[in-house]
């Protein structure tokens, strides 16, 4: 019974965390039922938890929430609009807590089979329903938002085609750590993927499947570095990797897309303009983009609305700033660094989950966001690595 309710919560979670029927919510109810509904995750996530492992595991983060407090009481203290910091820091602390009581939940289990079952049932769902719609309106499935980038563009019933694409790369990931795989579900994720024409998506989904074939990737410490080093590079060459012929083909002539992905590497410039202006503490937590500094600095300059900074790192700055960032990568890191060990003994989704989110923060603003699927289950994960690697002989993926 209990891993049935812990099982719903996770589809709680997805569905909203991934905004998908948002659209269905009318605009003005929307604030109100989405922090309704993360409220009732968290009483039911708190309900039937273990005592015991509550107050070992508040014990052992207490550092953790005096940290939390004095970042987020100076983020509203410099933030430019400090009531709507305080709203959306309540949401982001609300996810917070969903993370902390639901690795309660788990028992330390580190196959993860609760959020695999969890995948597979939106993803079964929401396939028939999509497919459903498209027989009979598909107008519904298409995009038709203020965004000129995205107007007709298949977004199914996600918000955008990007948030598709992300749902499907964690599905696919999510399938890939079960004992016995489903090739239909997988194929049909692949599918959703493919219609979803996300090129970020695209190349986290490719690029992810040998990290998960691959029997043993790290033979030492150093080949993981060299890893994380290469991917460094790849980051930092990006913008000649782009010009190449073959880069030009996929994103043009297949994704429709062109080398400025979008418009996102003529946003990055002004907005790393933005950061240097104030770079010690940012601009208050998910309050910028709304603010007149952006008007002024960034939005004139565009004749689309960001809405964030199309990548996670730039985004970090400029909600919390070096002082805030760094506590941020610190956490990466360490979660990054326990990823490793589960890897070397058999466990791979903890590092392709780090994986994917350096790749999904490239383009999109996934580090630190509220209702944030990537964001809620890296902190789950976080949390998790602190029961320690003892319970992993009897966890394997089923």
């Amino acid at each position: 019974m209990n891993q049935r309710v812990t099982t719903f919560l996770w589809v709680l979670v997805i569905v909203l965390s991934f905004g998908i029927f948002s659209d269905l919510v009318p605009q003005e109810l929307r604030t109100a039922f989405y922090g309704l509904s993360w409220l009732f995750i968290l009483i039911q996530s708190v309900s039937g938890i273990n005592k015991v492992s509550f107050l070992k595991l508040r014990q052992s983060s207490l550092a953790m929430v005096v940290g939390l407090t004095l970042l987020f009481g100076i983020n509203i203290f410099v933030s430019t609009a400090p009531a709507m910091t305080i709203q959306r820091l309540v949401a982001l602390v609300i996810n917070i807590l969903i993370a902390y009581t639901l690795s309660i939940r788990s028992g330390g289990d580190f196959s993860l089979k609760v959020i695999s079952d969890a995948f597979r049932k939106v993803l079964i769902f929401i396939s028939i329903l999509m497919a459903v719609i498209y027989l009979v309106e598909p107008k519904l499935l298409i995009d038709n938002g203020d965004n000129s980038n995205l107007i007709g563009t298949f977004k199914g019933l996600f918000p955008m085609k990007n948030v598709l694409g992300r749902f499907m790369v964690m599905a696919i990931l999510f399938e890939f750590t079960r004992k016995k795989l489903s090739f239909s579900l997988i194929g049909l994720a692949f599918l959703w993927l493919i219609i979803s024409k996300s090129a970020t998506a695209f190349v986290a989904a490719a690029t992810l499947i040998p990290l998960i074939f691959t029997k043993s990737l790290f033979k030492n410490r150093w080949s993981a570095v060299l890893l994380l080093v290469s991917m460094g590079a790849v980051l930092i060459l990006f913008p000649i990797i782009l010009e190449f012929p073959l880069t030009k083909l996929i994103l043009e002539d297949y994704l429709g897309k062109s080398t400025n992905m979008s418009g996102r590497t003529d946003l990055w410039p002004y907005a790393i303009k933005a950061v240097s202006e104030q770079p010690w503490f940012g601009y208050g937590f998910s309050v910028f983009w709304d603010s007149k500094d952006a008007n002024q600095q960034i939005l004139r300059h565009f004749s689309w609305s960001p809405g964030h900074a199309h990548n996670g790192f730039i985004q970090l700055l400029i909600d919390f700033g070096l002082v805030g960032a760094i506590p941020v990568l610190f956490l990466y890191l360490k979660v990054s660094r326990f990823s490793i060990k589960l890897y070397s003994m058999g466990t791979k989704l903890m590092f392709s989950f780090c994986y994917l989110l350096l790749v999904f923060n490239f383009s999109q603003s996934e580090l630190v966001g509220r209702n944030s699927f990537t964001f809620i289950f890296f902190l789950f994960l976080f949390f998790l690595s602190r029961t320690g690697i003892t319970s992993l002989q009897n966890s394997r993926a089923s």
